[in-house]
């Protein structure tokens, strides 16, 4: 799960990203291609994030080309899922007010790394943790 908070200076920075531009499954050359090789996640064919919150303002998610160019941009709502290839380049560009909630997910074909229900279940039942602690601060 993500949690990410308002950052003071996203205003005078508008490209600060919370989260740099990357692939789930690969790693960013100095050309711009992404190399699917360890210490990456090679096996993270899809992605997907799950936002939990309407944040007030920012926290957008962007999909970017090789030159870190935005191509698209979402913007996160309650409820909404973003999937795409794990080796789609991507980021979050940083909250301007309030907080973003949502939690990543990794699908693979590989079933050496496939997740089993029970795992899954815990993992789920720490999310809701969270978000319930967050909800009474």
């Amino acid at each position: 799960m993500a949690c990410n908070m308002s950052c003071p200076y996203s205003a005078l920075i508008p490209l600060l990203l919370s989260h740099p531009i990357h692939g789930d499954n690969c790693l960013i050359q100095p050309d711009g291609s992404c190399i699917q090789s360890p210490p990456a996640y090679t096996y993270r064919d899809w992605s997907a994030i799950v936002y939990l919150n309407t944040p007030a303002e920012g926290g957008d998610f962007v999909i970017t080309d090789s030159n870190m160019k935005v191509l698209k941009t979402a913007k996160p709502a309650c409820g909404t899922v973003v999937g795409f290839s794990g080796d789609t380049l991507h980021g979050v560009k940083s909250l301007k007010k309030g907080h973003r909630f949502a939690i990543g997910l990794w699908y693979t074909h590989d079933i050496l790394h496939a997740m089993d229900m029970e795992h899954l279940q815990r993992r789920l039942d720490y999310v809701v943790e969270a978000e319930d602690t967050a909800n009474q601060a």
